[in-house]
């Protein structure tokens, strides 16, 4: 409880930026992946903090090069409006914004750690005008950079010893999903076959010519409407069968896509005593040429009774 009012009361106002900075840290991401991501963070971090005391520093320069008589004002009053010192914030953070959004556009895999930086960026900027020394300055770029790296450290330990992930666990799941949807994908196609099997086709090996003759007459007997309901519930079934069927063959390549992702993680990824790289490279290579033989199960009849379905 001492240790908790003592963290309160050194952060203050920006105490707020722990919790957001420990969600944007991404916990729940496999280890590589979140320490890959921890290192660009705190170099965004870092390159941001920096950033800060440039932009405050300059701004408390303008004010007291524009109002040399408030450059003594003490830090537990609010200093008077300058506005020199606001409108060099505003260029900096137009700037800083600006180049956030170039780098995010550029390099994809920067968007965390690009809006970290910019979070930093924001907060020093629009705060800057109420500064009128150096000490002042320093002292409250201090406060958001351990703010900053607090958070970073509970989303490190949330991830390293509450939630142990790791690449290869995801990826061997992601094996097991795929052997389980070609299981399904091969009864989907039995029950498919079986809809397109009709009784015409073993009637002249099972019925000699007279059971053949009764079979017609009775055929004939038959009412056309029923005919009509039961070509038309067997279409229904054809076409529901072949939708299940695209479903879960299209699900199966998706994983593909997914597994693929993350291989190049998975092989990164330490492990004593179990499969290494090249196993799981054969593994995947063999489940890429399963999925990619799988366009067979799109041949023009199922897209005709997809086209009925719908």
């Amino acid at each position: 409880m001492y240790q908790s009012t003592q963290i309160s009361s050194y952060f203050t106002t920006t105490g707020y930026l722990i919790p957001i900075i420990s969600v944007l840290g991404v916990a729940i991401l496999p280890r590589d992946r979140f320490i890959q991501n921890l290192i660009l963070d705190l170099l965004a971090i870092c390159a941001g903090s920096a950033m800060s005391l440039l932009v405050l520093w300059s701004s408390v320069q303008a004010r007291i090069h524009t109002s040399p008589s408030t450059s003594q004002t003490t830090t537990a009053a609010l200093p008077p409006y300058n506005s020199s010192q606001s409108a060099v914030c505003a260029v900096w953070l137009f700037a800083n914004i600006w180049f956030a959004n170039f780098m995010r556009a550029k390099l994809p895999s920067f968007s965390l750690p690009v809006v970290i930086y910019s979070i930093l960026i924001n907060n020093s900027t629009t705060s800057g005008p109420r500064f009128a020394t150096t000490q002042a300055v320093e002292a409250f770029v201090k406060e958001q950079l351990l703010a900053m790296l607090f958070g970073m450290a509970i989303a490190t330990g949330v991830s390293l010893f509450i939630l142990p992930i790791s690449s290869r666990m995801i990826v061997i799941g992601q094996f097991r999903g795929f052997i389980c949807l070609l299981r399904k994908v091969v009864s989907l196609q039995k029950e498919y076959l079986a809809t397109l099997a009709k009784d015409d086709i073993f009637d002249n090996e099972t019925r000699n010519a007279e059971e053949r003759e009764c079979w017609q007459e009775k055929k004939k007997r038959k009412s056309r409407r029923v005919e009509k309901e039961k070509e038309k519930d067997e279409s229904m079934a054809e076409a529901k069968a072949a939708k299940r069927l695209a479903d879960t063959t299209h699900t199966a390549r998706v994983l593909t896509g997914k597994i693929h992702d993350n291989m190049t993680f998975a092989k990164r990824d330490m492990a004593w005593g179990k499969l290494d790289t090249k196993d799981l490279g054969e593994m995947f290579t063999l489940i890429r040429n399963v999925a990619i033989s799988m366009r067979v199960f799109y041949p023009s009849i199922l897209a005709r009774n997809l086209a009925d379905l719908q």
